[in-house]
């Protein structure tokens, strides 16, 4: 198929000026010269252990955890301040599935506190985050005070 000379040449020009307004190259960066970028945030790993006692008859059960986290206090300028994730899990025959775990990233440093709930049980745990210390929450039914590591 041939290209209309007229057509052939529009499309050159549009490139060409194009190009030479810096469109299609990368000049729309979200910074200001001579700023460092400051995009430092941090993550939060959250574990859920003994929900297999959930199911005493050995029936296959299905449950909803619900973890949910709030910053208490930071002096960090990026990240999130909350998060809420629901997820389902099937317990059968001593053994929960998927396994009962999140990670949450892009958070703001400082002091943390998370909470998980299944069925009537709920248990929750704070602890600081920093550069240097990405918490691991561990939560174990039917303890209602989780550790933090």
């Amino acid at each position: 198929m041939k290209i209309l000379p007229v057509v052939r040449g529009a499309i050159g020009l549009l490139f060409l000026v194009l190009s030479s307004s810096n469109f299609l190259s990368c000049a729309c960066l979200d910074a200001t010269v001579g700023e460092p970028a400051e995009t430092v945030s941090g993550q939060v790993v959250v574990n859920v252990t003994g929900l297999e006692q959930l199911s005493t008859s050995g029936e296959k059960k299905y449950v909803t955890v619900s973890y949910s986290g709030n910053l208490e206090n930071s002096d960090s300028k990026f990240g999130e301040t909350a998060f809420s994730v629901n997820r389902s899990y099937e317990i059968k025959a001593g053994s929960v599935h998927p396994n009962p775990s999140i990670t949450r990233v892009a958070l703001k440093y400082g002091t943390w506190t998370v909470r998980v709930q299944a069925d009537s049980w709920s248990s929750q745990c704070s602890c600081k985050m920093d550069d240097k210390h990405s918490p691991r929450f561990v939560f174990t039914y039917p303890n209602s005070q989780g550790v933090c590591q």
